[in-house]
């Protein structure tokens, strides 16, 4: 896979985590980025912090988080706490479904 095809996918899927986990009623509010903790409140900046680093932590309003590790494709999205996994359900049926395209 080229380096924009990844970089496409990646975005999707973090886009489509953010949105996800919005609509679950555990909006992202912070992005830990190895280094200090960025505030964010729009899905742009969500991007950009998770974006400007290879590994993030994309933290919601009730404290869970999932690990974001770029350059893993379809896999990007690495761990994340075991209350987030009903809100994930739907992005990672969008990647099983588009795995491998």
């Amino acid at each position: 896979m080229s380096v924009e095809k990844r970089i496409s996918v990646e975005k999707k899927i973090v886009r489509k985590a953010i949105r996800a986990l919005k609509s679950a009623g555990t909006p992202v509010v912070n992005v830990f980025d190895g280094e200090e903790l960025v505030p964010v409140s729009t899905e742009a900046e969500i991007l950009d912090a998770v974006f400007s680093v290879d590994e993030s932590r994309m933290i919601t309003a009730d404290g869970d988080w999932v690990y974001v590790v770029l350059g893993n494709d379809y896999d990007c999205l690495s761990d994340y706490t075991l209350d987030l996994e009903e809100a994930l359900n739907p992005v990672y049926d969008w990647i099983d479904k588009h795995d491998g395209e």
